[in-house]
């Protein structure tokens, strides 16, 4: 058993749906507090799915960079290299 004090202008509300609806109060009330549970449940395991996602998509990303990191030493080796022409030749000439 449960029994809640309401502020009156939610009392009011409470009161006029189950008139309108022909349900008691606590009916409604019933009602209302399993949707607002449900919502919350609901809310927390998408959230709860998000996290994962994100921490599928950092693993995957990290996978990449690591996957990629050999490619991007070469490159930077390659670029760092002493040129042939560092003597001030010109390729074009």
């Amino acid at each position: 058993m449960l029994n809640i004090r309401l502020p009156e202008k939610l009392e009011r509300q409470l009161e006029e749906e189950a008139r309108r609806s022909d349900r008691s109060r606590s009916e409604v009330a019933r009602d209302a507090l399993a949707f607002y549970l449900r919502i919350h449940r609901r809310r927390r395991y998408i959230e709860r799915l998000k996290q994962a996602a994100a921490l599928l998509a950092e693993a995957e990303a990290r996978a990449l960079a690591d996957e990629a990191l050999p490619l991007d030493n070469e490159a930077l080796a390659v670029a760092e290299a002493p040129s042939a022409f560092a003597d001030g030749d010109k390729w074009w000439a």
